[in-house]
């Protein structure tokens, strides 16, 4: 099958470049259609042109045909993908470092744990696509336009994504837990996108759509949201540390658990926002607090009243060695604060920041961390084990961890027993000598985790991204 050779494209001038933000194309060649049976051949030849031998060429499949291809693992290292049509083609582990996708059709691609590094994707269509783990260091992504100049001199839009708006919403880009460090995404409309625990340091956002998107844990250290649109975006847990905010606008978005410099907001645009509140703000003392949560726990919810420091700071306080059992933190802002030998067995601590927070030897049977931010957290020695439910006949209330993101966290020594990690991110997470018995890891990222004298009995790990026992 003899496909289109690599073509270079040309800037006004004469000035040559990979692309352009509006790519002219020849459109009188017809899209070539690839069939999975030719892809070997392709990428044997691709491989001799990358190494440098003979016989070799490079994969170009410009303008072409590809829907539906399995290319899971290759190596399509500065392969010529401009405008073509991959839609739902599988690119799991795929490195396509340098690769030219200008304009490609990229709709429901399974991307997951693909490498881009230096990829030029500016005007590809990402409706639908799955670039969850996936490496974008330095991409390129700002909009552009793919079009193609007819006989008559008039230039048409290839890979126009029409769809109405409301098939847009039934099938969103996933970025979950990407490394896109310095990429650029200027004006990009990335409306409803789920970036929970993507790294951004030094990305280029200035005036993209980002509103509506899920941005729990994303680390935005260093980039630019300059007249970025986070409307309705929820951060729980976000760092926004040394980002340009100016005149962002944040209306109606969630920051509370986030991390943030006051003064980087005031030239950002804030109407109805939800933020971190200080302890000082309570009705009541931190001392009367937990006296009432005392008569509230003794009392079995008929004198006192529960604890609430949902959405409060809490950020480097000692809170150890207290009695918080079924204490209402849920979003709260708890980096770095010390619940050592601390009761927090039935605690709501979803969507929490607790990065670096200590829980050595406390009590978290039943405890619910879902969606809670706790890189670097330490929970050494701590009693995770599932909780009886009296009358239950048999029923067990489980520490839930489903969805939170444990980078780095130390939980050795500690009894997880039935916990639920499942979608949870562990990468490098020490659970050295740990009991695991009957513990759920479904589609939780174990990369680099550590599991020396655990004991696994009965865990459930088939589903589970990087283990290595």
């Amino acid at each position: 099958m003899p496909l289109p050779a690599p073509r270079p494209s040309f800037r006004p001038g004469g000035r040559r470049a990979l692309s352009t933000e509006v790519d002219i194309v020849d459109a009188r060649k017809p899209g070539t259609v690839v069939r999975q049976a030719e892809i070997a051949e392709i990428v044997e030849l691709h491989h001799r042109y990358l190494s440098g031998r003979d016989g070799s060429r490079r994969l170009n499949l410009a303008l072409c045909v590809a829907e539906g291809l399995r290319l899971d693992g290759l190596d399509l290292t500065d392969a010529e993908l401009r405008g073509s049509k991959l839609q739902r083609a599988s690119m799991v582990g795929t490195n396509l470092t340098r690769a030219n996708l200008f304009g490609a059709d990229l709709r429901t691609a399974d991307m997951r744990r693909s490498v881009l590094t230096h990829a030029d994707l500016r005007g590809a269509i990402l409706r639908g696509t799955n670039m969850e783990g996936a490496i974008l260091r330095q991409t390129d992504a700002r909009g552009g336009k793919l079009v193609s100049k007819k006989q008559g001199g008039d230039l048409v839009a290839l890979n126009e994504d029409t769809e109405a708006v409301a098939q847009r919403a039934a099938a969103l880009l996933n970025l979950r837990f990407a490394d896109l460090t310095g990429a650029k995404f200027h004006e990009r409309e990335m409306q409803s996108t789920d970036l929970t625990g993507a790294i951004l340091k030094n990305a280029d956002l200035s005036g993209a759509d980002l509103s509506h998107c899920i941005l729990r844990g994303v680390s935005f250290e260093g980039a630019n949201l300059y007249q970025a649109n986070l409307t309705g975006a929820v951060l729980h847990g976000a760092v926004l540390t040394n980002a340009n905010l100016s005149d962002t606008v944040l209306d109606g978005a969630d920051l509370n658990a986030a991390i943030f410099e006051e003064t980087a907001l005031i030239h950002a645009r804030m109407v109805g926002v939800a933020m971190p509140k200080a302890l000082n703000e309570l009705d009541v003392t931190m001392r009367e607090l937990l006296e009432n949560h005392e008569r509230y726990l003794q009392s079995l919810g008929k004198a006192g009243r529960r604890a609430n420091l949902s959405g409060y700071d809490l950020s480097e306080k000692n809170l150890s060695e207290l009695q918080l059992a079924a204490a209402d933190l849920e979003r709260a802002l708890m980096v770095k604060t010390n619940f050592t030998s601390t009761n927090l067995s039935m605690a709501r601590i979803s969507g929490a920041n607790g990065m670096e927070a200590r829980f050595v030897d406390s009590v978290l049977r039943g405890t619910n961390f879902v969606d809670a931010v706790l890189s670097n957290a330490v929970f050494r020695g701590a009693n995770g084990k599932a909780v009886p439910i009296s009358g239950g006949k048999g029923i067990r209330w489980k520490t839930g961890f489903t969805g939170a993101i444990l980078d780095g966290a130390d939980l050795s020594r500690g009894d997880w027993e039935e916990a639920d990690f499942r979608g949870a991110s562990l990468r490098d997470a020490d659970f050295r000598n740990s009991h695991l018995i009957g513990a759920r890891f479904d589609q939780a990222d174990l990369t680099g985790a550590d599991f020396r004298g655990a004991d696994l009995g009965g865990a459930a790990l088939d589903d589970a991204i990087g283990f290595e026992p």
